[in-house]
C-alpha cells in the first residue's frame, strides 16, 4: 500500500511506500527537495507537515528534531516513513529529464 505525498507550495504529488522515507520517495519521483546530509542530521530537510503524520525512531527524532518543533508540526522528511497521506510545506521542483 502507498501513500499519497503533496506538496503545497507546488501542487505536486507522489507515491511514498510505508518502507521509505519521504525524501527518497520524492527524489525518486523526480522532485528536487531540500536535503544536504541525507541522513537528517544536518536538518535541512525539515519541513512543516500541513496533515498526514510520519514515523520516527524516537532515539533519532528527540536529538534532531525537539519536541518544541514537533508539537509545531515540523518534521525532517529523511528521518522517518509516512504513515498517512502526507501533505507538506517546502520548497521543490521538478527536476528536467534533459531533453
Amino acid at each position: 500500500m502507498t501513500f499519497k505525498v503533496s506538496i503545497e507550495s507546488s501542487g505536486h504529488t507522489f507515491d511514498c511506500s510505508p518502507e521509505q522515507n519521504v525524501l527518497a520517495a520524492g527524489l525518486a519521483a523526480g522532485y528536487m527537495l531540500p536535503y544536504n546530509c541525507r541522513s537528517g542530521l544536518c536538518r535541512t530537510c525539515k519541513s512543516r507537515i500541513v496533515t498526514g503524520e510520519i514515523a520516527y525512531d524516537e532515539k533519532i527524532l528527540s536529538h534532531y528534531l525537539p519536541a518544541q518543533e514537533r508539537a509545531n508540526g515540523f518534521a525532517l522528511l529523511k528521518e522517518g516513513e509516512s504513515k498517512l497521506a502526507v501533505q507538506f510545506r517546502g520548497r521543490t521542483k521538478r527536476r528536467s529529464s534533459g531533453k
